[in-house]
């Protein structure tokens, strides 16, 4: 029985030193696991700050996105607006084209008003005015920028005392002239 019990306890000597082993083995897995659980939880936290990152970002870039609708949308609505400022300014340059056209021709008209204006103050004054008044005919010919033609024109003297004029310059009797109206269009 001794030496049973010594081999019993030799058996259980080994045992525990199997135990023992495989106890060490256990918590030096158990500390590894530990390790890693600890190294895996610091991993998972900065994965979730780098998430919570990449969410912040998602949510910038969607902010910036919707910014971006708004932007076009501007844009659009000023290019709809520059459209209508063109149309808008090709209507002014229209109506000032026309307007500069319209004050031309009004200059011209008013030009031809006031020559016809002047010619029928002088002819007026020629035909109408009182016998007293003479007409500068160097005056009338400027104006008209007429001439007198030397072999055609021959002074002709009229009025209430040209008879006793011409008797007493020893002047025969004038022949008979024929006048025509001057008619002035206004």
């Amino acid at each position: 029985m001794a030496s049973r019990t010594q081999h019993s306890t030799e058996e259980i000597q080994d045992i525990i030193d199997t135990l023992r082993r495989s106890t060490g083995e256990a918590v030096a897995a158990m500390r590894r696991s530990h390790r890693m659980a600890e190294v895996s939880v610091e991993q998972a936290l900065l994965a979730a700050g780098a998430l919570d990152g990449i969410n912040q970002r998602v949510s910038e870039i969607s902010e910036m996105s919707e910014m971006s609708v708004q932007i076009a949308a501007a844009v659009e609505e000023q290019s709809a607006v520059g459209g209508d400022i063109q149309r808008n300014l090709d209507g002014i340059r229209m109506a000032t084209d026309s307007n500069v056209v319209t004050s031309s021709q009004s200059r011209t008209a008013l030009r031809a008003c006031r020559r016809t204006s002047q010619t029928s103050a002088i002819v007026g004054g020629a035909v109408l005015g009182p016998p007293t008044q003479k007409l500068s005919s160097t005056r009338f010919f400027y104006f008209f920028n007429l001439t007198l033609h030397p072999e055609k024109t021959r002074l002709l003297h009229f009025g209430w005392h040209e008879v006793e004029d011409r008797r007493s310059h020893g002047l025969e009797k004038a022949g008979d002239v024929l006048f025509s109206r001057v008619h002035a269009c206004l």
